[in-house]
This record gives C-alpha cells, sequence and structure tokens, in this order.
C-alpha cells in the first residue's frame, strides 16, 4: 500500500502545539502508512522531530492583519507545494485557502478548536458597535466553508452537536496522554496550586491574583501559560509567573503542584466543562477548582474530582483551598477520582483512535467536487 502524505496546517499555533504536534502528528507520525508534516509560521528552521516534518513558511511582521493575508497566502503555497492526499487545517483565518484547496481536489478537514462566534463577541481590539456584526457575518461564511470540507473536528461533544448539521463532524477530545504522566500521591502539607494556559481576565486571571490575596500561611500559586499583552507579571502578585512553558517544563511544573485550578468567568464558551487543562489535573491526581455554572456543575457531580466555587467570590475559594488542605484524605480522594476517569475514559489513546477512524475512512473516499 502507498505512503499517504498528509500535512497539518497552522499560521498560529506554534510548532510544538499540545493538541497538534505532540498529539495529532507525533500519534500519527507511529503508523508507518503515512507520511506527516506539519506547516507553521514561526522564525525557526525546518527540522525533523518525532517522525514529523515540520516546514516553516516564516514568521510575518506587521502584526494580525498581515498574518491574516501574507503569512496566510505562504501556508496556501507550502500546502500546495507538498501535494498531499489530505489537508488538515487548525485555524480559523485558514478557511479561505482550506476551500481553495478543495477546489484543487484534496481532501480537506476544519479543527474547530473553538466557537470562534463567540469569541469575537469578546475580543478587545474590535470595537464593541462592531461585534455582532462581524460575528453575524463570520458564522455564515463558516458555515458556507464548512459545507466545502470533507469533514470537521471538534474538540467537545456539545461543539459537534452544531456541526453535525453542516458536515460529518467527528469528536476528537484534547484528552490526556498518560504516558506523560505517571501514577502518583500527592502530599497536601501545603498548597501548591497551578494554572496552566493562556492567562487573561476571562480565563479568570485576576480571579486567581484575587484569591491569593486571601490565602493564609505559606503557600505557592503558580500560573504557566501566554500573558495578555497589556498585562505585567509583576502584576499578577501573590501568583508566580512560570512563563509559556514547553512540554517538559509544563511536566516539571504538574509534578510539583497538588492542585489544580480553572476560574474562567462565565463568558463565550468558558461555561462548556473539559478544557484540556482540566484532564490534565485529573491525570495527575490533583483536586480541581472550578467554576459553579454551566456543565462544569454536571461534570463534577459525575466525576467527584474537586469543588465547584463562585469564580467572583475571592474568599470563598481560598477557603475552598484551605479545605482542600485541612482535608488531605478527602482531598486524595478526588484527586484519586479524577484520576480513576481519566485512565477509563479520557485518555489520548482513546481519542486518537476516532482520528485514526476518519483518516481512513476520507482516504479511501473518493474526491467530490
Amino acid at each position: 500500500m502507498p505512503i499517504r502524505k498528509i500535512a497539518h496546517l497552522t499560521s498560529v499555533h506554534t510548532r510544538y502545539d499540545t493538541r497538534i504536534f505532540l498529539k495529532m502528528c507525533t500519534s500519527l507520525a507511529k503508523d508507518p502508512e503515512y507520511k506527516v508534516y506539519l506547516v507553521v509560521a514561526d522564525d525557526l528552521p525546518d527540522e525533523e522531530k518525532n517522525g514529523v516534518t515540520i516546514v516553516s513558511v516564516g514568521k510575518t511582521t506587521g502584526g494580525r492583519l498581515s498574518r491574516m493575508t501574507r503569512t496566510v497566502g505562504r501556508v496556501y503555497k507550502k500546502a500546495m507545494e507538498l501535494d498531499c492526499d489530505l489537508y488538515h487545517f487548525h485555524d480559523p483565518e485558514l478557511m479561505p485557502i482550506g476551500v481553495k484547496l478543495k477546489k484543487r481536489g484534496k481532501k480537506v478537514i476544519y479543527d474547530v478548536h473553538e466557537d470562534a462566534r463567540q469569541q469575537i463577541m469578546l475580543k478587545g481590539y474590535i470595537p464593541a458597535i462592531l461585534r455582532k456584526a462581524l460575528s453575524c457575518i463570520y458564522a455564515r461564511y463558516e458555515d458556507y466553508a464548512c459545507r466545502q470540507f470533507a469533514a470537521l473536528i471538534t474538540p467537545q461533544e456539545i461543539m459537534s452537536q452544531y456541526y453535525q448539521k453542516i458536515k460529518m463532524t467527528v469528536t476528537v477530545e484534547n484528552f490526556v496522554d498518560l504516558s506523560l504522566y505517571p501514577e502518583r500521591k500527592l502530599d497536601f502539607t501545603k498548597p501548591i496550586l497551578l494554572h496552566a494556559g493562556a492567562l487573561s481576565d476571562d480565563r479568570g486571571l485576576y480571579n486567581m491574583v484575587n484569591a491569593a490575596k486571601f490565602l493564609k500561611g505559606d503557600f505557592l500559586f503558580y500560573v504557566a501559560g501566554r500573558l495578555d499583552g497589556h498585562v505585567s507579571p509583576v502584576s499578577l502578585s501573590p501568583l508566580i509567573y512560570l512563563g509559556f512553558l514547553d512540554p517538559k517544563s509544563l511536566v516539571d511544573a504538574y509534578r510539583k503542584s497538588n492542585i489544580g485550578v480553572i476560574l474562567y468567568n462565565n463568558v463565550g464558551q468558558y461555561w462548556m466543562a473539559g478544557a484540556v487543562k482540566c484532564y490534565e489535573y485529573m491525570a495527575n491526581s490533583m483536586p480541581v477548582l472550578m467554576p459553579d455554572f454551566g456543565e462544569w456543575v454536571d461534570f463534577n457531580r459525575v466525576h467527584q474530582c474537586g469543588i465547584n466555587v463562585d469564580v467572583q467570590n475571592a474568599q470563598s475559594i481560598a477557603e475552598a483551598i484551605h479545605y482542600l488542605i485541612d482535608n488531605p484524605e478527602k482531598a486524595s480522594e478526588l484527586g484519586r477520582n479524577g484520576r480513576r476517569w481519566v485512565e477509563e475514559r479520557y485518555s489520548w489513546q482513546s481519542a486518537f483512535r476516532k482520528l485514526q477512524s476518519l483518516y481512513g475512512q476520507l482516504l479511501e473516499t473518493p474526491v467530490s467536487l
């Protein structure tokens, strides 16, 4: 059987992105039937890593508009040069080139990482008066483009329920690669908290700052991820900012922490449970502080892996943290529950099988123009 060439395309994500490179591309490259490419836009050289050929189109200077025009154009040019059997792209701004690739007779998958329609309503760089209109325009174009592709992928079942009405959609969850996180027994002598992921007001950054100010005694509260451009690390005290961590450093950060923190505000899509960081906390046997709204309530009712808190009430969050430290047996029980659920249902290995099945199905299906 001939080797099939598959290219993952991104103009936004880093080359070592956890979902795209470490999970999807690396896992796929282990299959000798596939040759896997990852096209990125950065200022690093091309390389072969984990069996994946990483190709950069260069990093465009000039801001967001330049990236959405010149960079996207270069991604398309490189994609055509590679002449692959299947293209799998990961950014909304790449939809136009996904449509162009389809018109050139290529099979294309759009991986819908986030609900961009809702996210547009939260973008500070867009004047508030324009957001609703832009969100509606975007939604119409996205619906049109999605109908052109061979299939869609989302990370959450609730997102798939909408997109399934437009095109065949498969949920490939951001579950945890358990090979990275061996089972561990935690010491709850003092709180060592961690929030891993993008850091912004909407994602609860200042909820964490305020809660930390109510903590008493000896504690450490780590945050790791990309900061909004206008935020200074100095302003985050008493949080300890670890910066944007590479995968190895992130695993190390988990090893020295004992409580996972998710304090999203109830805006946009953050009412949906199932953030990748939540599964990572669970895999590390860490009890999770999570919101008391939306899907998070039922998620914790089923999994019994943490405490739901009012994200706007800093004092009650601090009290929940002290409760875990004062009741180490309960904290350990919540952590064990989370670990068990990940082992049984939420491993990347199980999610990847769905991706493999989708690829196999599409590659055996003739292209319809």
